[in-house]
């Protein structure tokens, strides 16, 4: 199955539309590049393999200091460049293998408008044994420990109040309302020569995209269908 991109709603106004979006990835055909990004920060180095019908990230070589990874960027050009209002997205995670003592963390990121952020981080990072899965949005939040090496991270939305989830257990939530800018699944690594590595897998996002211009048709039925009400009020 390849990626999908389904409108499941319309709101008609006389100049623009809206849309509710869902868009499903399950990588067996690789990463799209018309609907992804893909870069690496910092001075170490990172290997991607998209040839097995999933997502594998690896450290290559550790960074000399500071933070180093590897990101994979959906682009919200298909939301029309933001999502409003309620949104939920997920990424699968499997065969997480960081050991030794260098904190590593595997991650599905959502940034802002307000330049706020909220994070589900799947570490080793506030583990009593293993992994555990906590938020950041510029704090340390509430770590719940992973009962394998597994999971689903996902980040949803509802109103004002946004959460982060592994699995379907609440990690944290908070209040944010800001639109939606970006969404990426990253996997990075600080000091330590340990292995690092995780599959990701069966990527998704939905939510309302911003408002679009409405198709020329669609504009020109509903200024007559105005006209021709304003001539039967008149008439009346």
């Amino acid at each position: 199955m390849q990626g999908r991109l389904s409108f499941s709603a319309l709101a008609l106004t006389l100049s623009t539309a809206s849309q509710a979006l869902t868009y499903t990835q399950d990588f067996m055909n690789g990463i799209p590049a018309s609907k992804f990004t893909t870069s690496a920060y910092g001075d170490g180095t990172f290997s991607l393999d998209d040839t097995q019908g999933d997502v594998r990230l690896a450290k290559l070589t550790s960074p000399n200091g500071g933070m180093t990874g590897q990101r994979v960027a959906f682009d919200l050009a298909n939301f029309g460049g933001k999502i409003v209002g309620d949104f939920s997205t997920s990424v699968d995670l499997r065969d997480v293998t960081s050991t030794g003592s260098g904190i590593s963390q595997f991650e599905l990121q959502t940034f802002f408008a307000d330049s706020s952020f909220f994070i589900n981080s799947f570490s080793n990072e506030g583990a009593s044994n293993g992994y555990a899965a906590h938020v950041w949005d510029g704090s340390f939040r509430n770590p719940i420990q992973a009962d394998t090496n597994a999971g689903t991270l996902r980040i949803a939305r509802v109103g004002s109040i946004l959460s982060g989830y592994l699995d379907d257990k609440l990690i944290y939530a908070t209040n944010n309302a800001a639109d939606l800018t970006s969404v990426s699944f990253v996997c990075q690594t600080f000091t330590g020569n340990s292995p690092v590595s995780a599959t990701y897998d069966n990527f998704t996002v939905s939510g309302q995209s911003q408002a679009v211009p409405e198709p020329a048709s669609l504009s020109a039925l509903a200024v007559g269908t105005l006209t021709a009400l304003r001539r039967r009020n008149r008439g009346r």
